[in-house]
């Protein structure tokens, strides 16, 4: 049987679309929320970064800063959803890297900047921990997932029968 990657398996631009509202949102929520914990009194905000070698408080403004700049260019209309999708790919792998980075230095605290929110907002750092996996877990699946599935889409790829070699007639 000769088949062909069909449209009905590739994503919809609704699904993308969603996805990339999503994200925005997430975004958003976290930006905002490690911008409001950078400016509170916590000592560990005065610490240096490990990697940057910047103060916890300016890698704070400066993540949720970026990540607000993100979250409006993913809520405006113009843009192609490859580049928005490609935009969240690249955020979350920065993300990612930085923190297996802080992993691999051994930095103690992977949520300096949001040390202060634990102080004001009565959750566990082990639960904030796990929250800002997920959302970056969301993030790199999802826009990976979608930018791959629609580069399979482009190219039409023939699904292989089973037993067949490359190169064989079909």
């Amino acid at each position: 049987m000769n088949k062909t990657l069909s449209a009905k398996s590739l994503p919809s631009v609704k699904v993308k679309d969603k996805f990339i509202y999503s994200a925005a949102v997430l975004l958003f929520v976290t930006a905002t929320g490690i911008i409001f914990a950078a400016t509170g009194a916590t000592q560990a905000l005065r610490h240096a970064d490990p990697i940057t070698s910047l103060p916890n408080r300016q890698v704070c403004f400066l993540m949720g800063g970026l990540e607000l700049l993100a979250s409006a260019f993913l809520l405006l209309k113009n843009g192609g959803q490859g580049v928005k999708l490609n935009l969240i790919a690249w955020l979350a792998t920065t993300l990612f890297l930085y923190r297996v980075g802080r992993l691999w230095m051994d930095a103690p605290n992977l949520g300096d900047c949001l040390a202060n929110l634990n102080d004001q907002i009565p959750v566990s750092p082990r639960i904030n921990t796990w929250v800002m996996l997920a959302v970056l877990a969301w993030l790199l699946l999802g826009s990976y997932g979608l930018i791959i599935l629609d580069g399979l889409g482009r190219t039409r790829l023939p699904a292989a029968r089973v037993g067949q070699l490359p190169g064989e007639p079909r």
